[in-house]
Formats: structure tokens, sequence, C-alpha cells
């Protein structure tokens, strides 16, 4: 009995030790890492701001083979929520929650215990080609879990995965790279009549006329606001819907329009990864207006790929004296 008894008291004094430790450990924590990438700033925030783009450089999407994913909502948005569970990462989601366009993205991730923790992506210019981005994480884990802080280092974490994520950026292939194209054209209305026009903003089908250069089924699906998702949409000749998915990153009434392209549309599927998505995704398109006398210079600025650019030459001009026949004949 006095050899049980003791085995008892060493056992409540292993239990212990821990739990009064875990005392003294501060509850807070925050980690940061961060890495300078030889791309431009706003293709980096391009690539960071879709969460399952982290499966190709976080760390601890490596760790768990067992691990099954679900997503909700639309990646790239506030409100997107990418769950978890594996074996040995356990369950658990992550939520943007605050987005601002070229400079950071914020979520919410819930391990399963506790209050979430905040995360943070962020980019900031060094250079036209050189981007400082910054990982990081704030939190408070409850005791006695707290303890764990002891035997982990998440800025290591973080450090691995931005090397990853240079590394994944900075040896994009070639053949994704995109190239700007621009075209102009001068149309004698007003600024605010070139834009409404062209945007459908009175009449959606003002929009289809000068768009049916590039396909006669043409149209949009969704608000001209400012962070809103759109589609630009359109039949091909076996009927079936297709288009791409994009969000409305700028917009100034009678000024400017400046949409980011993320996804393919098929049918009314949204397909946001994958090689036929990589070559493109990210890829701006600018409408500008500047008005002097009465005459509204329309500018259009688009990232293409170098097999596209024949194409973009040959409809785009088309398409943009359409939009002057129509905005000169009202």
């Amino acid at each position: 009995m006095k050899i049980a008894k003791k085995i008892g008291i060493v056992l409540l004094i292993l239990i212990a030790i821990p739990l009064i430790a875990a005392l003294f450990v501060p509850k807070k924590f925050n980690a940061e890492s961060e890495i300078t990438i030889n791309k431009p700033r706003q293709e980096v925030f391009d690539y960071i701001k879709f969460i399952k783009n982290q499966e190709n450089f976080g760390v601890w999407y490596r760790m768990d083979s067992t691990m099954k994913k679900e997503y909700e909502g639309s990646d790239g948005t506030v409100g997107f929520t990418y769950k978890w569970n594996g074996e040995k990462m356990g369950e658990g989601k992550q939520i943007i929650t605050n987005i601002v366009e070229g400079e950071k993205i914020e979520s919410d991730l819930d391990f399963g215990f506790g209050d979430a923790a905040h995360a943070y992506l962020s980019v900031e210019e060094i250079s036209p080609d050189e981007t400082l981005v910054k990982w990081g994480i704030t939190g408070k884990t409850p005791y006695p879990w707290n303890l764990m802080s002891l035997f982990f280092d998440m800025s290591k974490d973080f450090e691995e995965g931005l090397k990853n994520l240079k590394d994944v950026l900075e040896n994009q292939q070639s053949s994704h790279t995109m190239k700007k194209v621009q075209y102009t054209i001068n149309i004698k209305a007003s600024a605010e009549k070139v834009y409404k026009t062209m945007l459908g903003i009175d009449n959606i089908k003002t929009y289809e006329q000068w768009t049916a250069a590039f396909n006669p089924t043409s149209t949009y699906e969704g608000k001209w606001d400012k962070g809103s998702k759109i589609y630009f949409v359109g039949t091909d000749e076996d009927g079936r819907r297709g288009g791409m998915v994009s969000e409305v990153r700028e917009i100034i009434p009678n000024k400017f329009v400046g949409i980011v392209h993320y996804g393919i549309l098929d049918g009314d599927n949204e397909i946001t990864e994958g090689a036929e998505v990589e070559k493109w995704a990210g890829a701006h398109e600018n409408y500008s207006y500047e008005e002097n006398n009465g005459i509204t210079t329309v500018t259009i600025d688009i990232d293409v790929t170098e097999d596209f650019i024949d194409y973009y030459n040959t409809t785009c001009p088309q398409a943009l004296e359409k939009l002057k026949n129509i905005c000169e004949s009202k």
C-alpha cells in the first residue's frame, strides 16, 4: 500500500507541475515573419488573397496527408470559409474577415478551442519589382493549453511558408506571364455618357452591344460596386454558358473602372484553381475616361497572355468603334 501511495503521489506531482507551470506562461501569443519577393506588389497580393493558395506554400497543409478540406463562399472575398479536418492537424476553420485591396488580407483562425486567432498577410512595395511580405498571427490560448507555446515557434512556420511563397511566385513559368496591352479611342460625348453606356448603367443592352465584338451573347451578371463579384458571361457555339469570375477592384464614376479576373465560369460552376486558371488569374482590365472640350478619351488597359494578344489587337478596336457609334448616335 505504501508503494502504491508513493506512486500516486508521484503521478499527482507529475500532473501538477505542468498545470502550475502553465499559470506562469502568457496566454496571449503573437508571431510574425517577413520576406522580400522579387515580384510587383499587386501580383503578390493577387496571389496571397486567395486562401486556397496557402496550400501551395503553408507548412501546415503539408503536415497531414489525411486532411479533408471544405470551402464555403468565394475565395478572395470577405466571408470565404476554409475548413479542415485531419488526424494530425485536427479540426478547424479559417474565415476571411477583411481585405484592404493591394495591402492586406485578414482572417480568423478557429482551432476548435478558445477564442479565434487573428491572422494576416500584408504586402508593401519596396520597388516596382520587389515586395515585402509579412505573415503573422495574434491570439489568446486558454489555460492550460497555453503551456504548448513553450514547445513550438509559429514564427519559424511562417518563415518557412514565406520561403515557399517566394519560390512559387519567383519561379512561375514564363508561359503564365501577362503582358499589358492598351487601346484608346476619342468619343464625341461627355465622360458621364460614355461611362454609363460602356457599363450599361442605365440599360445593360448598351454594354452588350459594344462587347458583342468579343461574343455576340456577351453580357454580365452582378453590380458595378467596388469589391463586388461580377460574372462576364456568354454562350459558345453549343449554347453552353461560360465566362470569367471577376471582382470590381476600383470604381470612380465617369473616371475609372478597375477589374481583376480570378476564375472561370463553366456553366454555373466557379473554377478558381488549376492549370487553365493559373495562366491568367490576377489579370487586370481597366477603363479610364478623360473629358476635354466635349471629347472623351477612353483607354482600356488589359493584362493578357501572349497567345491572346493577336485576338485582342483585332477585337478590342472593333469593340471601341461600336462603343463610339453608340455614344455618338444618341
